[in-house]
């Protein structure tokens, strides 16, 4: 009996000391990190840091956490963020943030909320994302004074066979749009109607594996972007997309996807009204898509082609708008 005392005695120790260290180098490595952001010229603080979980985690909650890049424009701060661990495993952690988050970017500030608003990640040995996966309830995002919600929202990563590669899975679900997009929708009845369903289902090629290597540098820059399936529902209206995408030599979207729209003549004239497509084009656009719908024997449903060339958006021979960048700002 006195032996099995003293193991157990000696194994409580050495359990504690390990913890101790895990502890100890979760501390130090947060306090590194932040440190070298500083000397990038980063703000990077926090009121306070508290590191608990014996015996069987290592969970870091973070008070008043503020981290900006001047440089940059960006900028975030949340009153409290969690990292969640297991002590004896360090390639996943649980991300938590339990209050309001504010982001601001070269173009404006955000404020998140959502309740819980939560992230899983699976890291490899080299701190590259293996798998992660992101959940909110009740999300909304607050802008200048307007506001975007979503009764449900779940984003979802997986490397594919290499780092750089990621397969992505998004969606969102009772979504209400922006004060300017009702506004475009009030003429057809959606003034009030949420977004049904948003889905996505693309693989992303980065130039750069994806990681916690590049949190105090540029995000990497999208290489190529694979559509296997883009599906949006709007109460009588519906888009579903697929396609391919590539980064040309100075950084536009190069490639085609294929759309299929139901009651287009709609969506058609709120891309007009937001700016989306240009109104000197629209007449010769509406009588092209036209007769394309009248060729599928369904005048409400378009299946078109739109190509990204040389830095313009096109259909057939009509130029509709500037090709997006791949590149992340």
């Amino acid at each position: 009996m006195r032996t099995m005392l003293l193991a157990g005695l000696a194994l409580l120790i050495g359990w504690s000391a390990y913890w101790w260290l895990a502890a100890s180098s979760l501390r130090n490595g947060i306090d590194d990190w932040l440190t070298a952001r500083q000397a990038d010229g980063w703000i990077a603080e926090y009121a306070d840091l508290g590191i608990s979980g014996y015996p069987s985690r290592v969970d870091a909650r973070f008070d008043d956490l503020a981290l900006a890049d001047p440089a940059r424009g960006w900028a975030w701060s949340a009153p409290a963020f969690q990292i969640l661990a297991l002590s004896y495993r360090d390639d996943q952690v649980i991300l938590a943030f339990p209050g309001e988050q504010s982001l601001a970017t070269p173009r404006g500030r955000v404020t998140v909320s959502g309740a819980p608003l939560r992230a899983s990640v699976n890291l490899t040995e080299d701190q590259v994302v293996q798998r992660l996966v992101a959940e909110a309830d009740d999300l909304t995002l607050t802008m200048e004074g307007d506001q975007i919600t979503a009764t449900r929202m779940i984003l979802a990563t997986e490397e594919q066979g290499q780092p750089r590669i990621q397969r992505l899975g998004l969606t969102g679900e009772g979504i209400m749009p922006s004060a300017a997009l009702r506004e475009l929708g009030a003429g057809i009845g959606l003034a009030d109607t949420p977004i049904e369903r948003v889905t996505l289902d693309a693989t992303a090629t980065f130039a750069a594996p994806p990681g916690l290597a590049q949190l105090g540098d540029a995000p990497p820059a999208l290489d190529a972007l694979s559509i296997a399936d883009l599906s949006v529902t709007w109460a009588m209206l519906s888009i579903r997309a697929q396609g391919m995408l590539t980064a040309d030599a100075n950084g536009f979207a190069s490639g085609e996807i294929a759309l299929r729209l139901r009651n287009w003549q709609e969506m058609l004239d709120m891309a007009v009204a937001a700016g989306a497509i240009r109104a000197d084009v629209a007449p010769a656009l509406q009588f092209a898509l036209g007769l394309m719908a009248g060729l599928g024997g369904d005048r409400d449903a378009l299946d078109a082609t739109v190509s990204f060339r040389d830095g313009v958006m096109a259909i057939g021979p009509v130029v509709i708008g500037t090709a997006p960048r791949m590149a992340l700002p």
